[in-house]
């Protein structure tokens, strides 16, 4: 994974799944670099809020489309850039959908 910081991404595909027992957007991406990462966006009724916002920024909207394009039509966002922020949490380094004007 790349350096702690703020990074824009490609978006190459992306996929409706259950992390843990937790639905999720997963998101498969390139940084700049070239290396390949990936980023969960979690659809909990606890973290809908900030899904929604995240989803947003990719490039689908979750109030126009249906989610299960994102399962069916893996390449629906395929090309899109967002930026990432990559972070230590818990102990652990991980990527999220940059909401605002962090890191």
């Amino acid at each position: 994974m790349p350096e702690i910081g703020r990074h824009t991404v490609t978006i190459v595909s992306h996929d409706l799944t259950t992390l843990g027992d937790k639905p999720a957007v997963k998101m498969f991406v390139t940084y700049p670099d070239g290396e390949d990462g990936d980023i969960a966006i979690w659809l909990s009724e606890k973290s809908m809020g900030i899904a929604r916002k995240s989803l947003k920024l990719c490039g689908f909207d979750p109030d126009k489309e249906d989610f299960g394009i994102l399962a069916d039509k893996q390449e629906h966002l395929k090309g899109r850039k967002v930026d990432v922020v990559v972070e230590e949490y818990n102990g652990k380094m991980r990527a999220q959908i940059a909401l605002g004007n962090t890191a």
